[in-house]
């Protein structure tokens, strides 16, 4: 009897203490643990749940994003299509035999890029042809600015004012790691495709239309920056 009654007051203590706020985990009934440890787990479920719609929300605003771009660099180079496979000519990476059929057929390749990203069609393609542009603009202009030659760049149709530079290759090596992720995505299959619910396919549209009118933005700036006279006097 005196063993019955300590052991029932070694479990009455055991439960104060696990009521206070400094009661030891220890304390906790057999299944008030098993309550506790479910808790824990759930609120783990819930954080690896939110970083993972987090991360493919953030691989569908890329993708949107990139497609906005190439879709605006086709459409302006197919505004004047002649005046820009004189640019892919005066670039001089290319034989003319090869450079002049290359650059009637750049944009349209464009064009079906963007289509694709922005339609969420054939990832693996998409990616692909995504990265492999932007490898080509990379190398053009990087031999070019190394030539130390100021020719327009036609990233964006006949433009005159833009000249290639390393600030040139600069914007558009910043897109090479969302790109490759992209592809990344398409061969290991984790491409995540749009969400069904109208607000975040309306926020998501809206975010990648943003970041795409702010990298437009941060390209006309420092293009401006570099063409004046200031910026050739330092």
């Amino acid at each position: 009897m005196a063993y019955r009654s300590m052991a029932v007051a070694v479990w009455a203590k055991r439960r104060r203490l696990a009521s206070s706020e400094i009661g030891p985990r220890w304390s906790l009934l057999p299944s008030e643990r098993i309550s506790t440890v479910e808790r824990h787990r759930e609120h783990h479920r819930r954080c690896m749940h939110m970083e993972t719609e987090v991360a493919g929300h953030s691989q569908i605003v890329i993708r949107l994003m990139i497609g906005f771009i190439l879709l605006v660099s086709a459409l302006t180079k197919l505004r004047s299509l002649p005046a820009f496979v004189e640019g892919v000519l005066d670039y001089r990476v290319l034989p003319p035999t090869i450079a002049r059929p290359f650059g009637w057929f750049l944009p349209f390749v464009e064009l079906g890029t963007a289509v694709l990203l922005l339609a969420d069609v054939l990832p693996l393609l998409a990616g692909g042809l995504t990265l492999s542009l932007l490898v080509s603009f990379a190398l053009a202009l990087a031999i070019n600015a190394g030539r130390g030659r100021a020719i327009p760049c036609y990233c964006f149709g006949a433009n005159q004012q833009h000249r290639i530079g390393w600030q040139t290759l600069v914007r558009d090596v910043v897109l090479l790691p969302p790109a490759s992720w992209l592809l990344w995505a398409a061969v290991s299959g984790t491409s995540q495709p749009m969400p069904q619910s109208l607000f975040p396919r309306l926020s998501i549209l809206g975010i990648a239309m943003l970041g795409a009118l702010v990298y437009g933005l941060t390209i006309e700036s420092l293009d401006l920056f570099f063409a004046s006279p200031f910026s050739q006097s330092r």
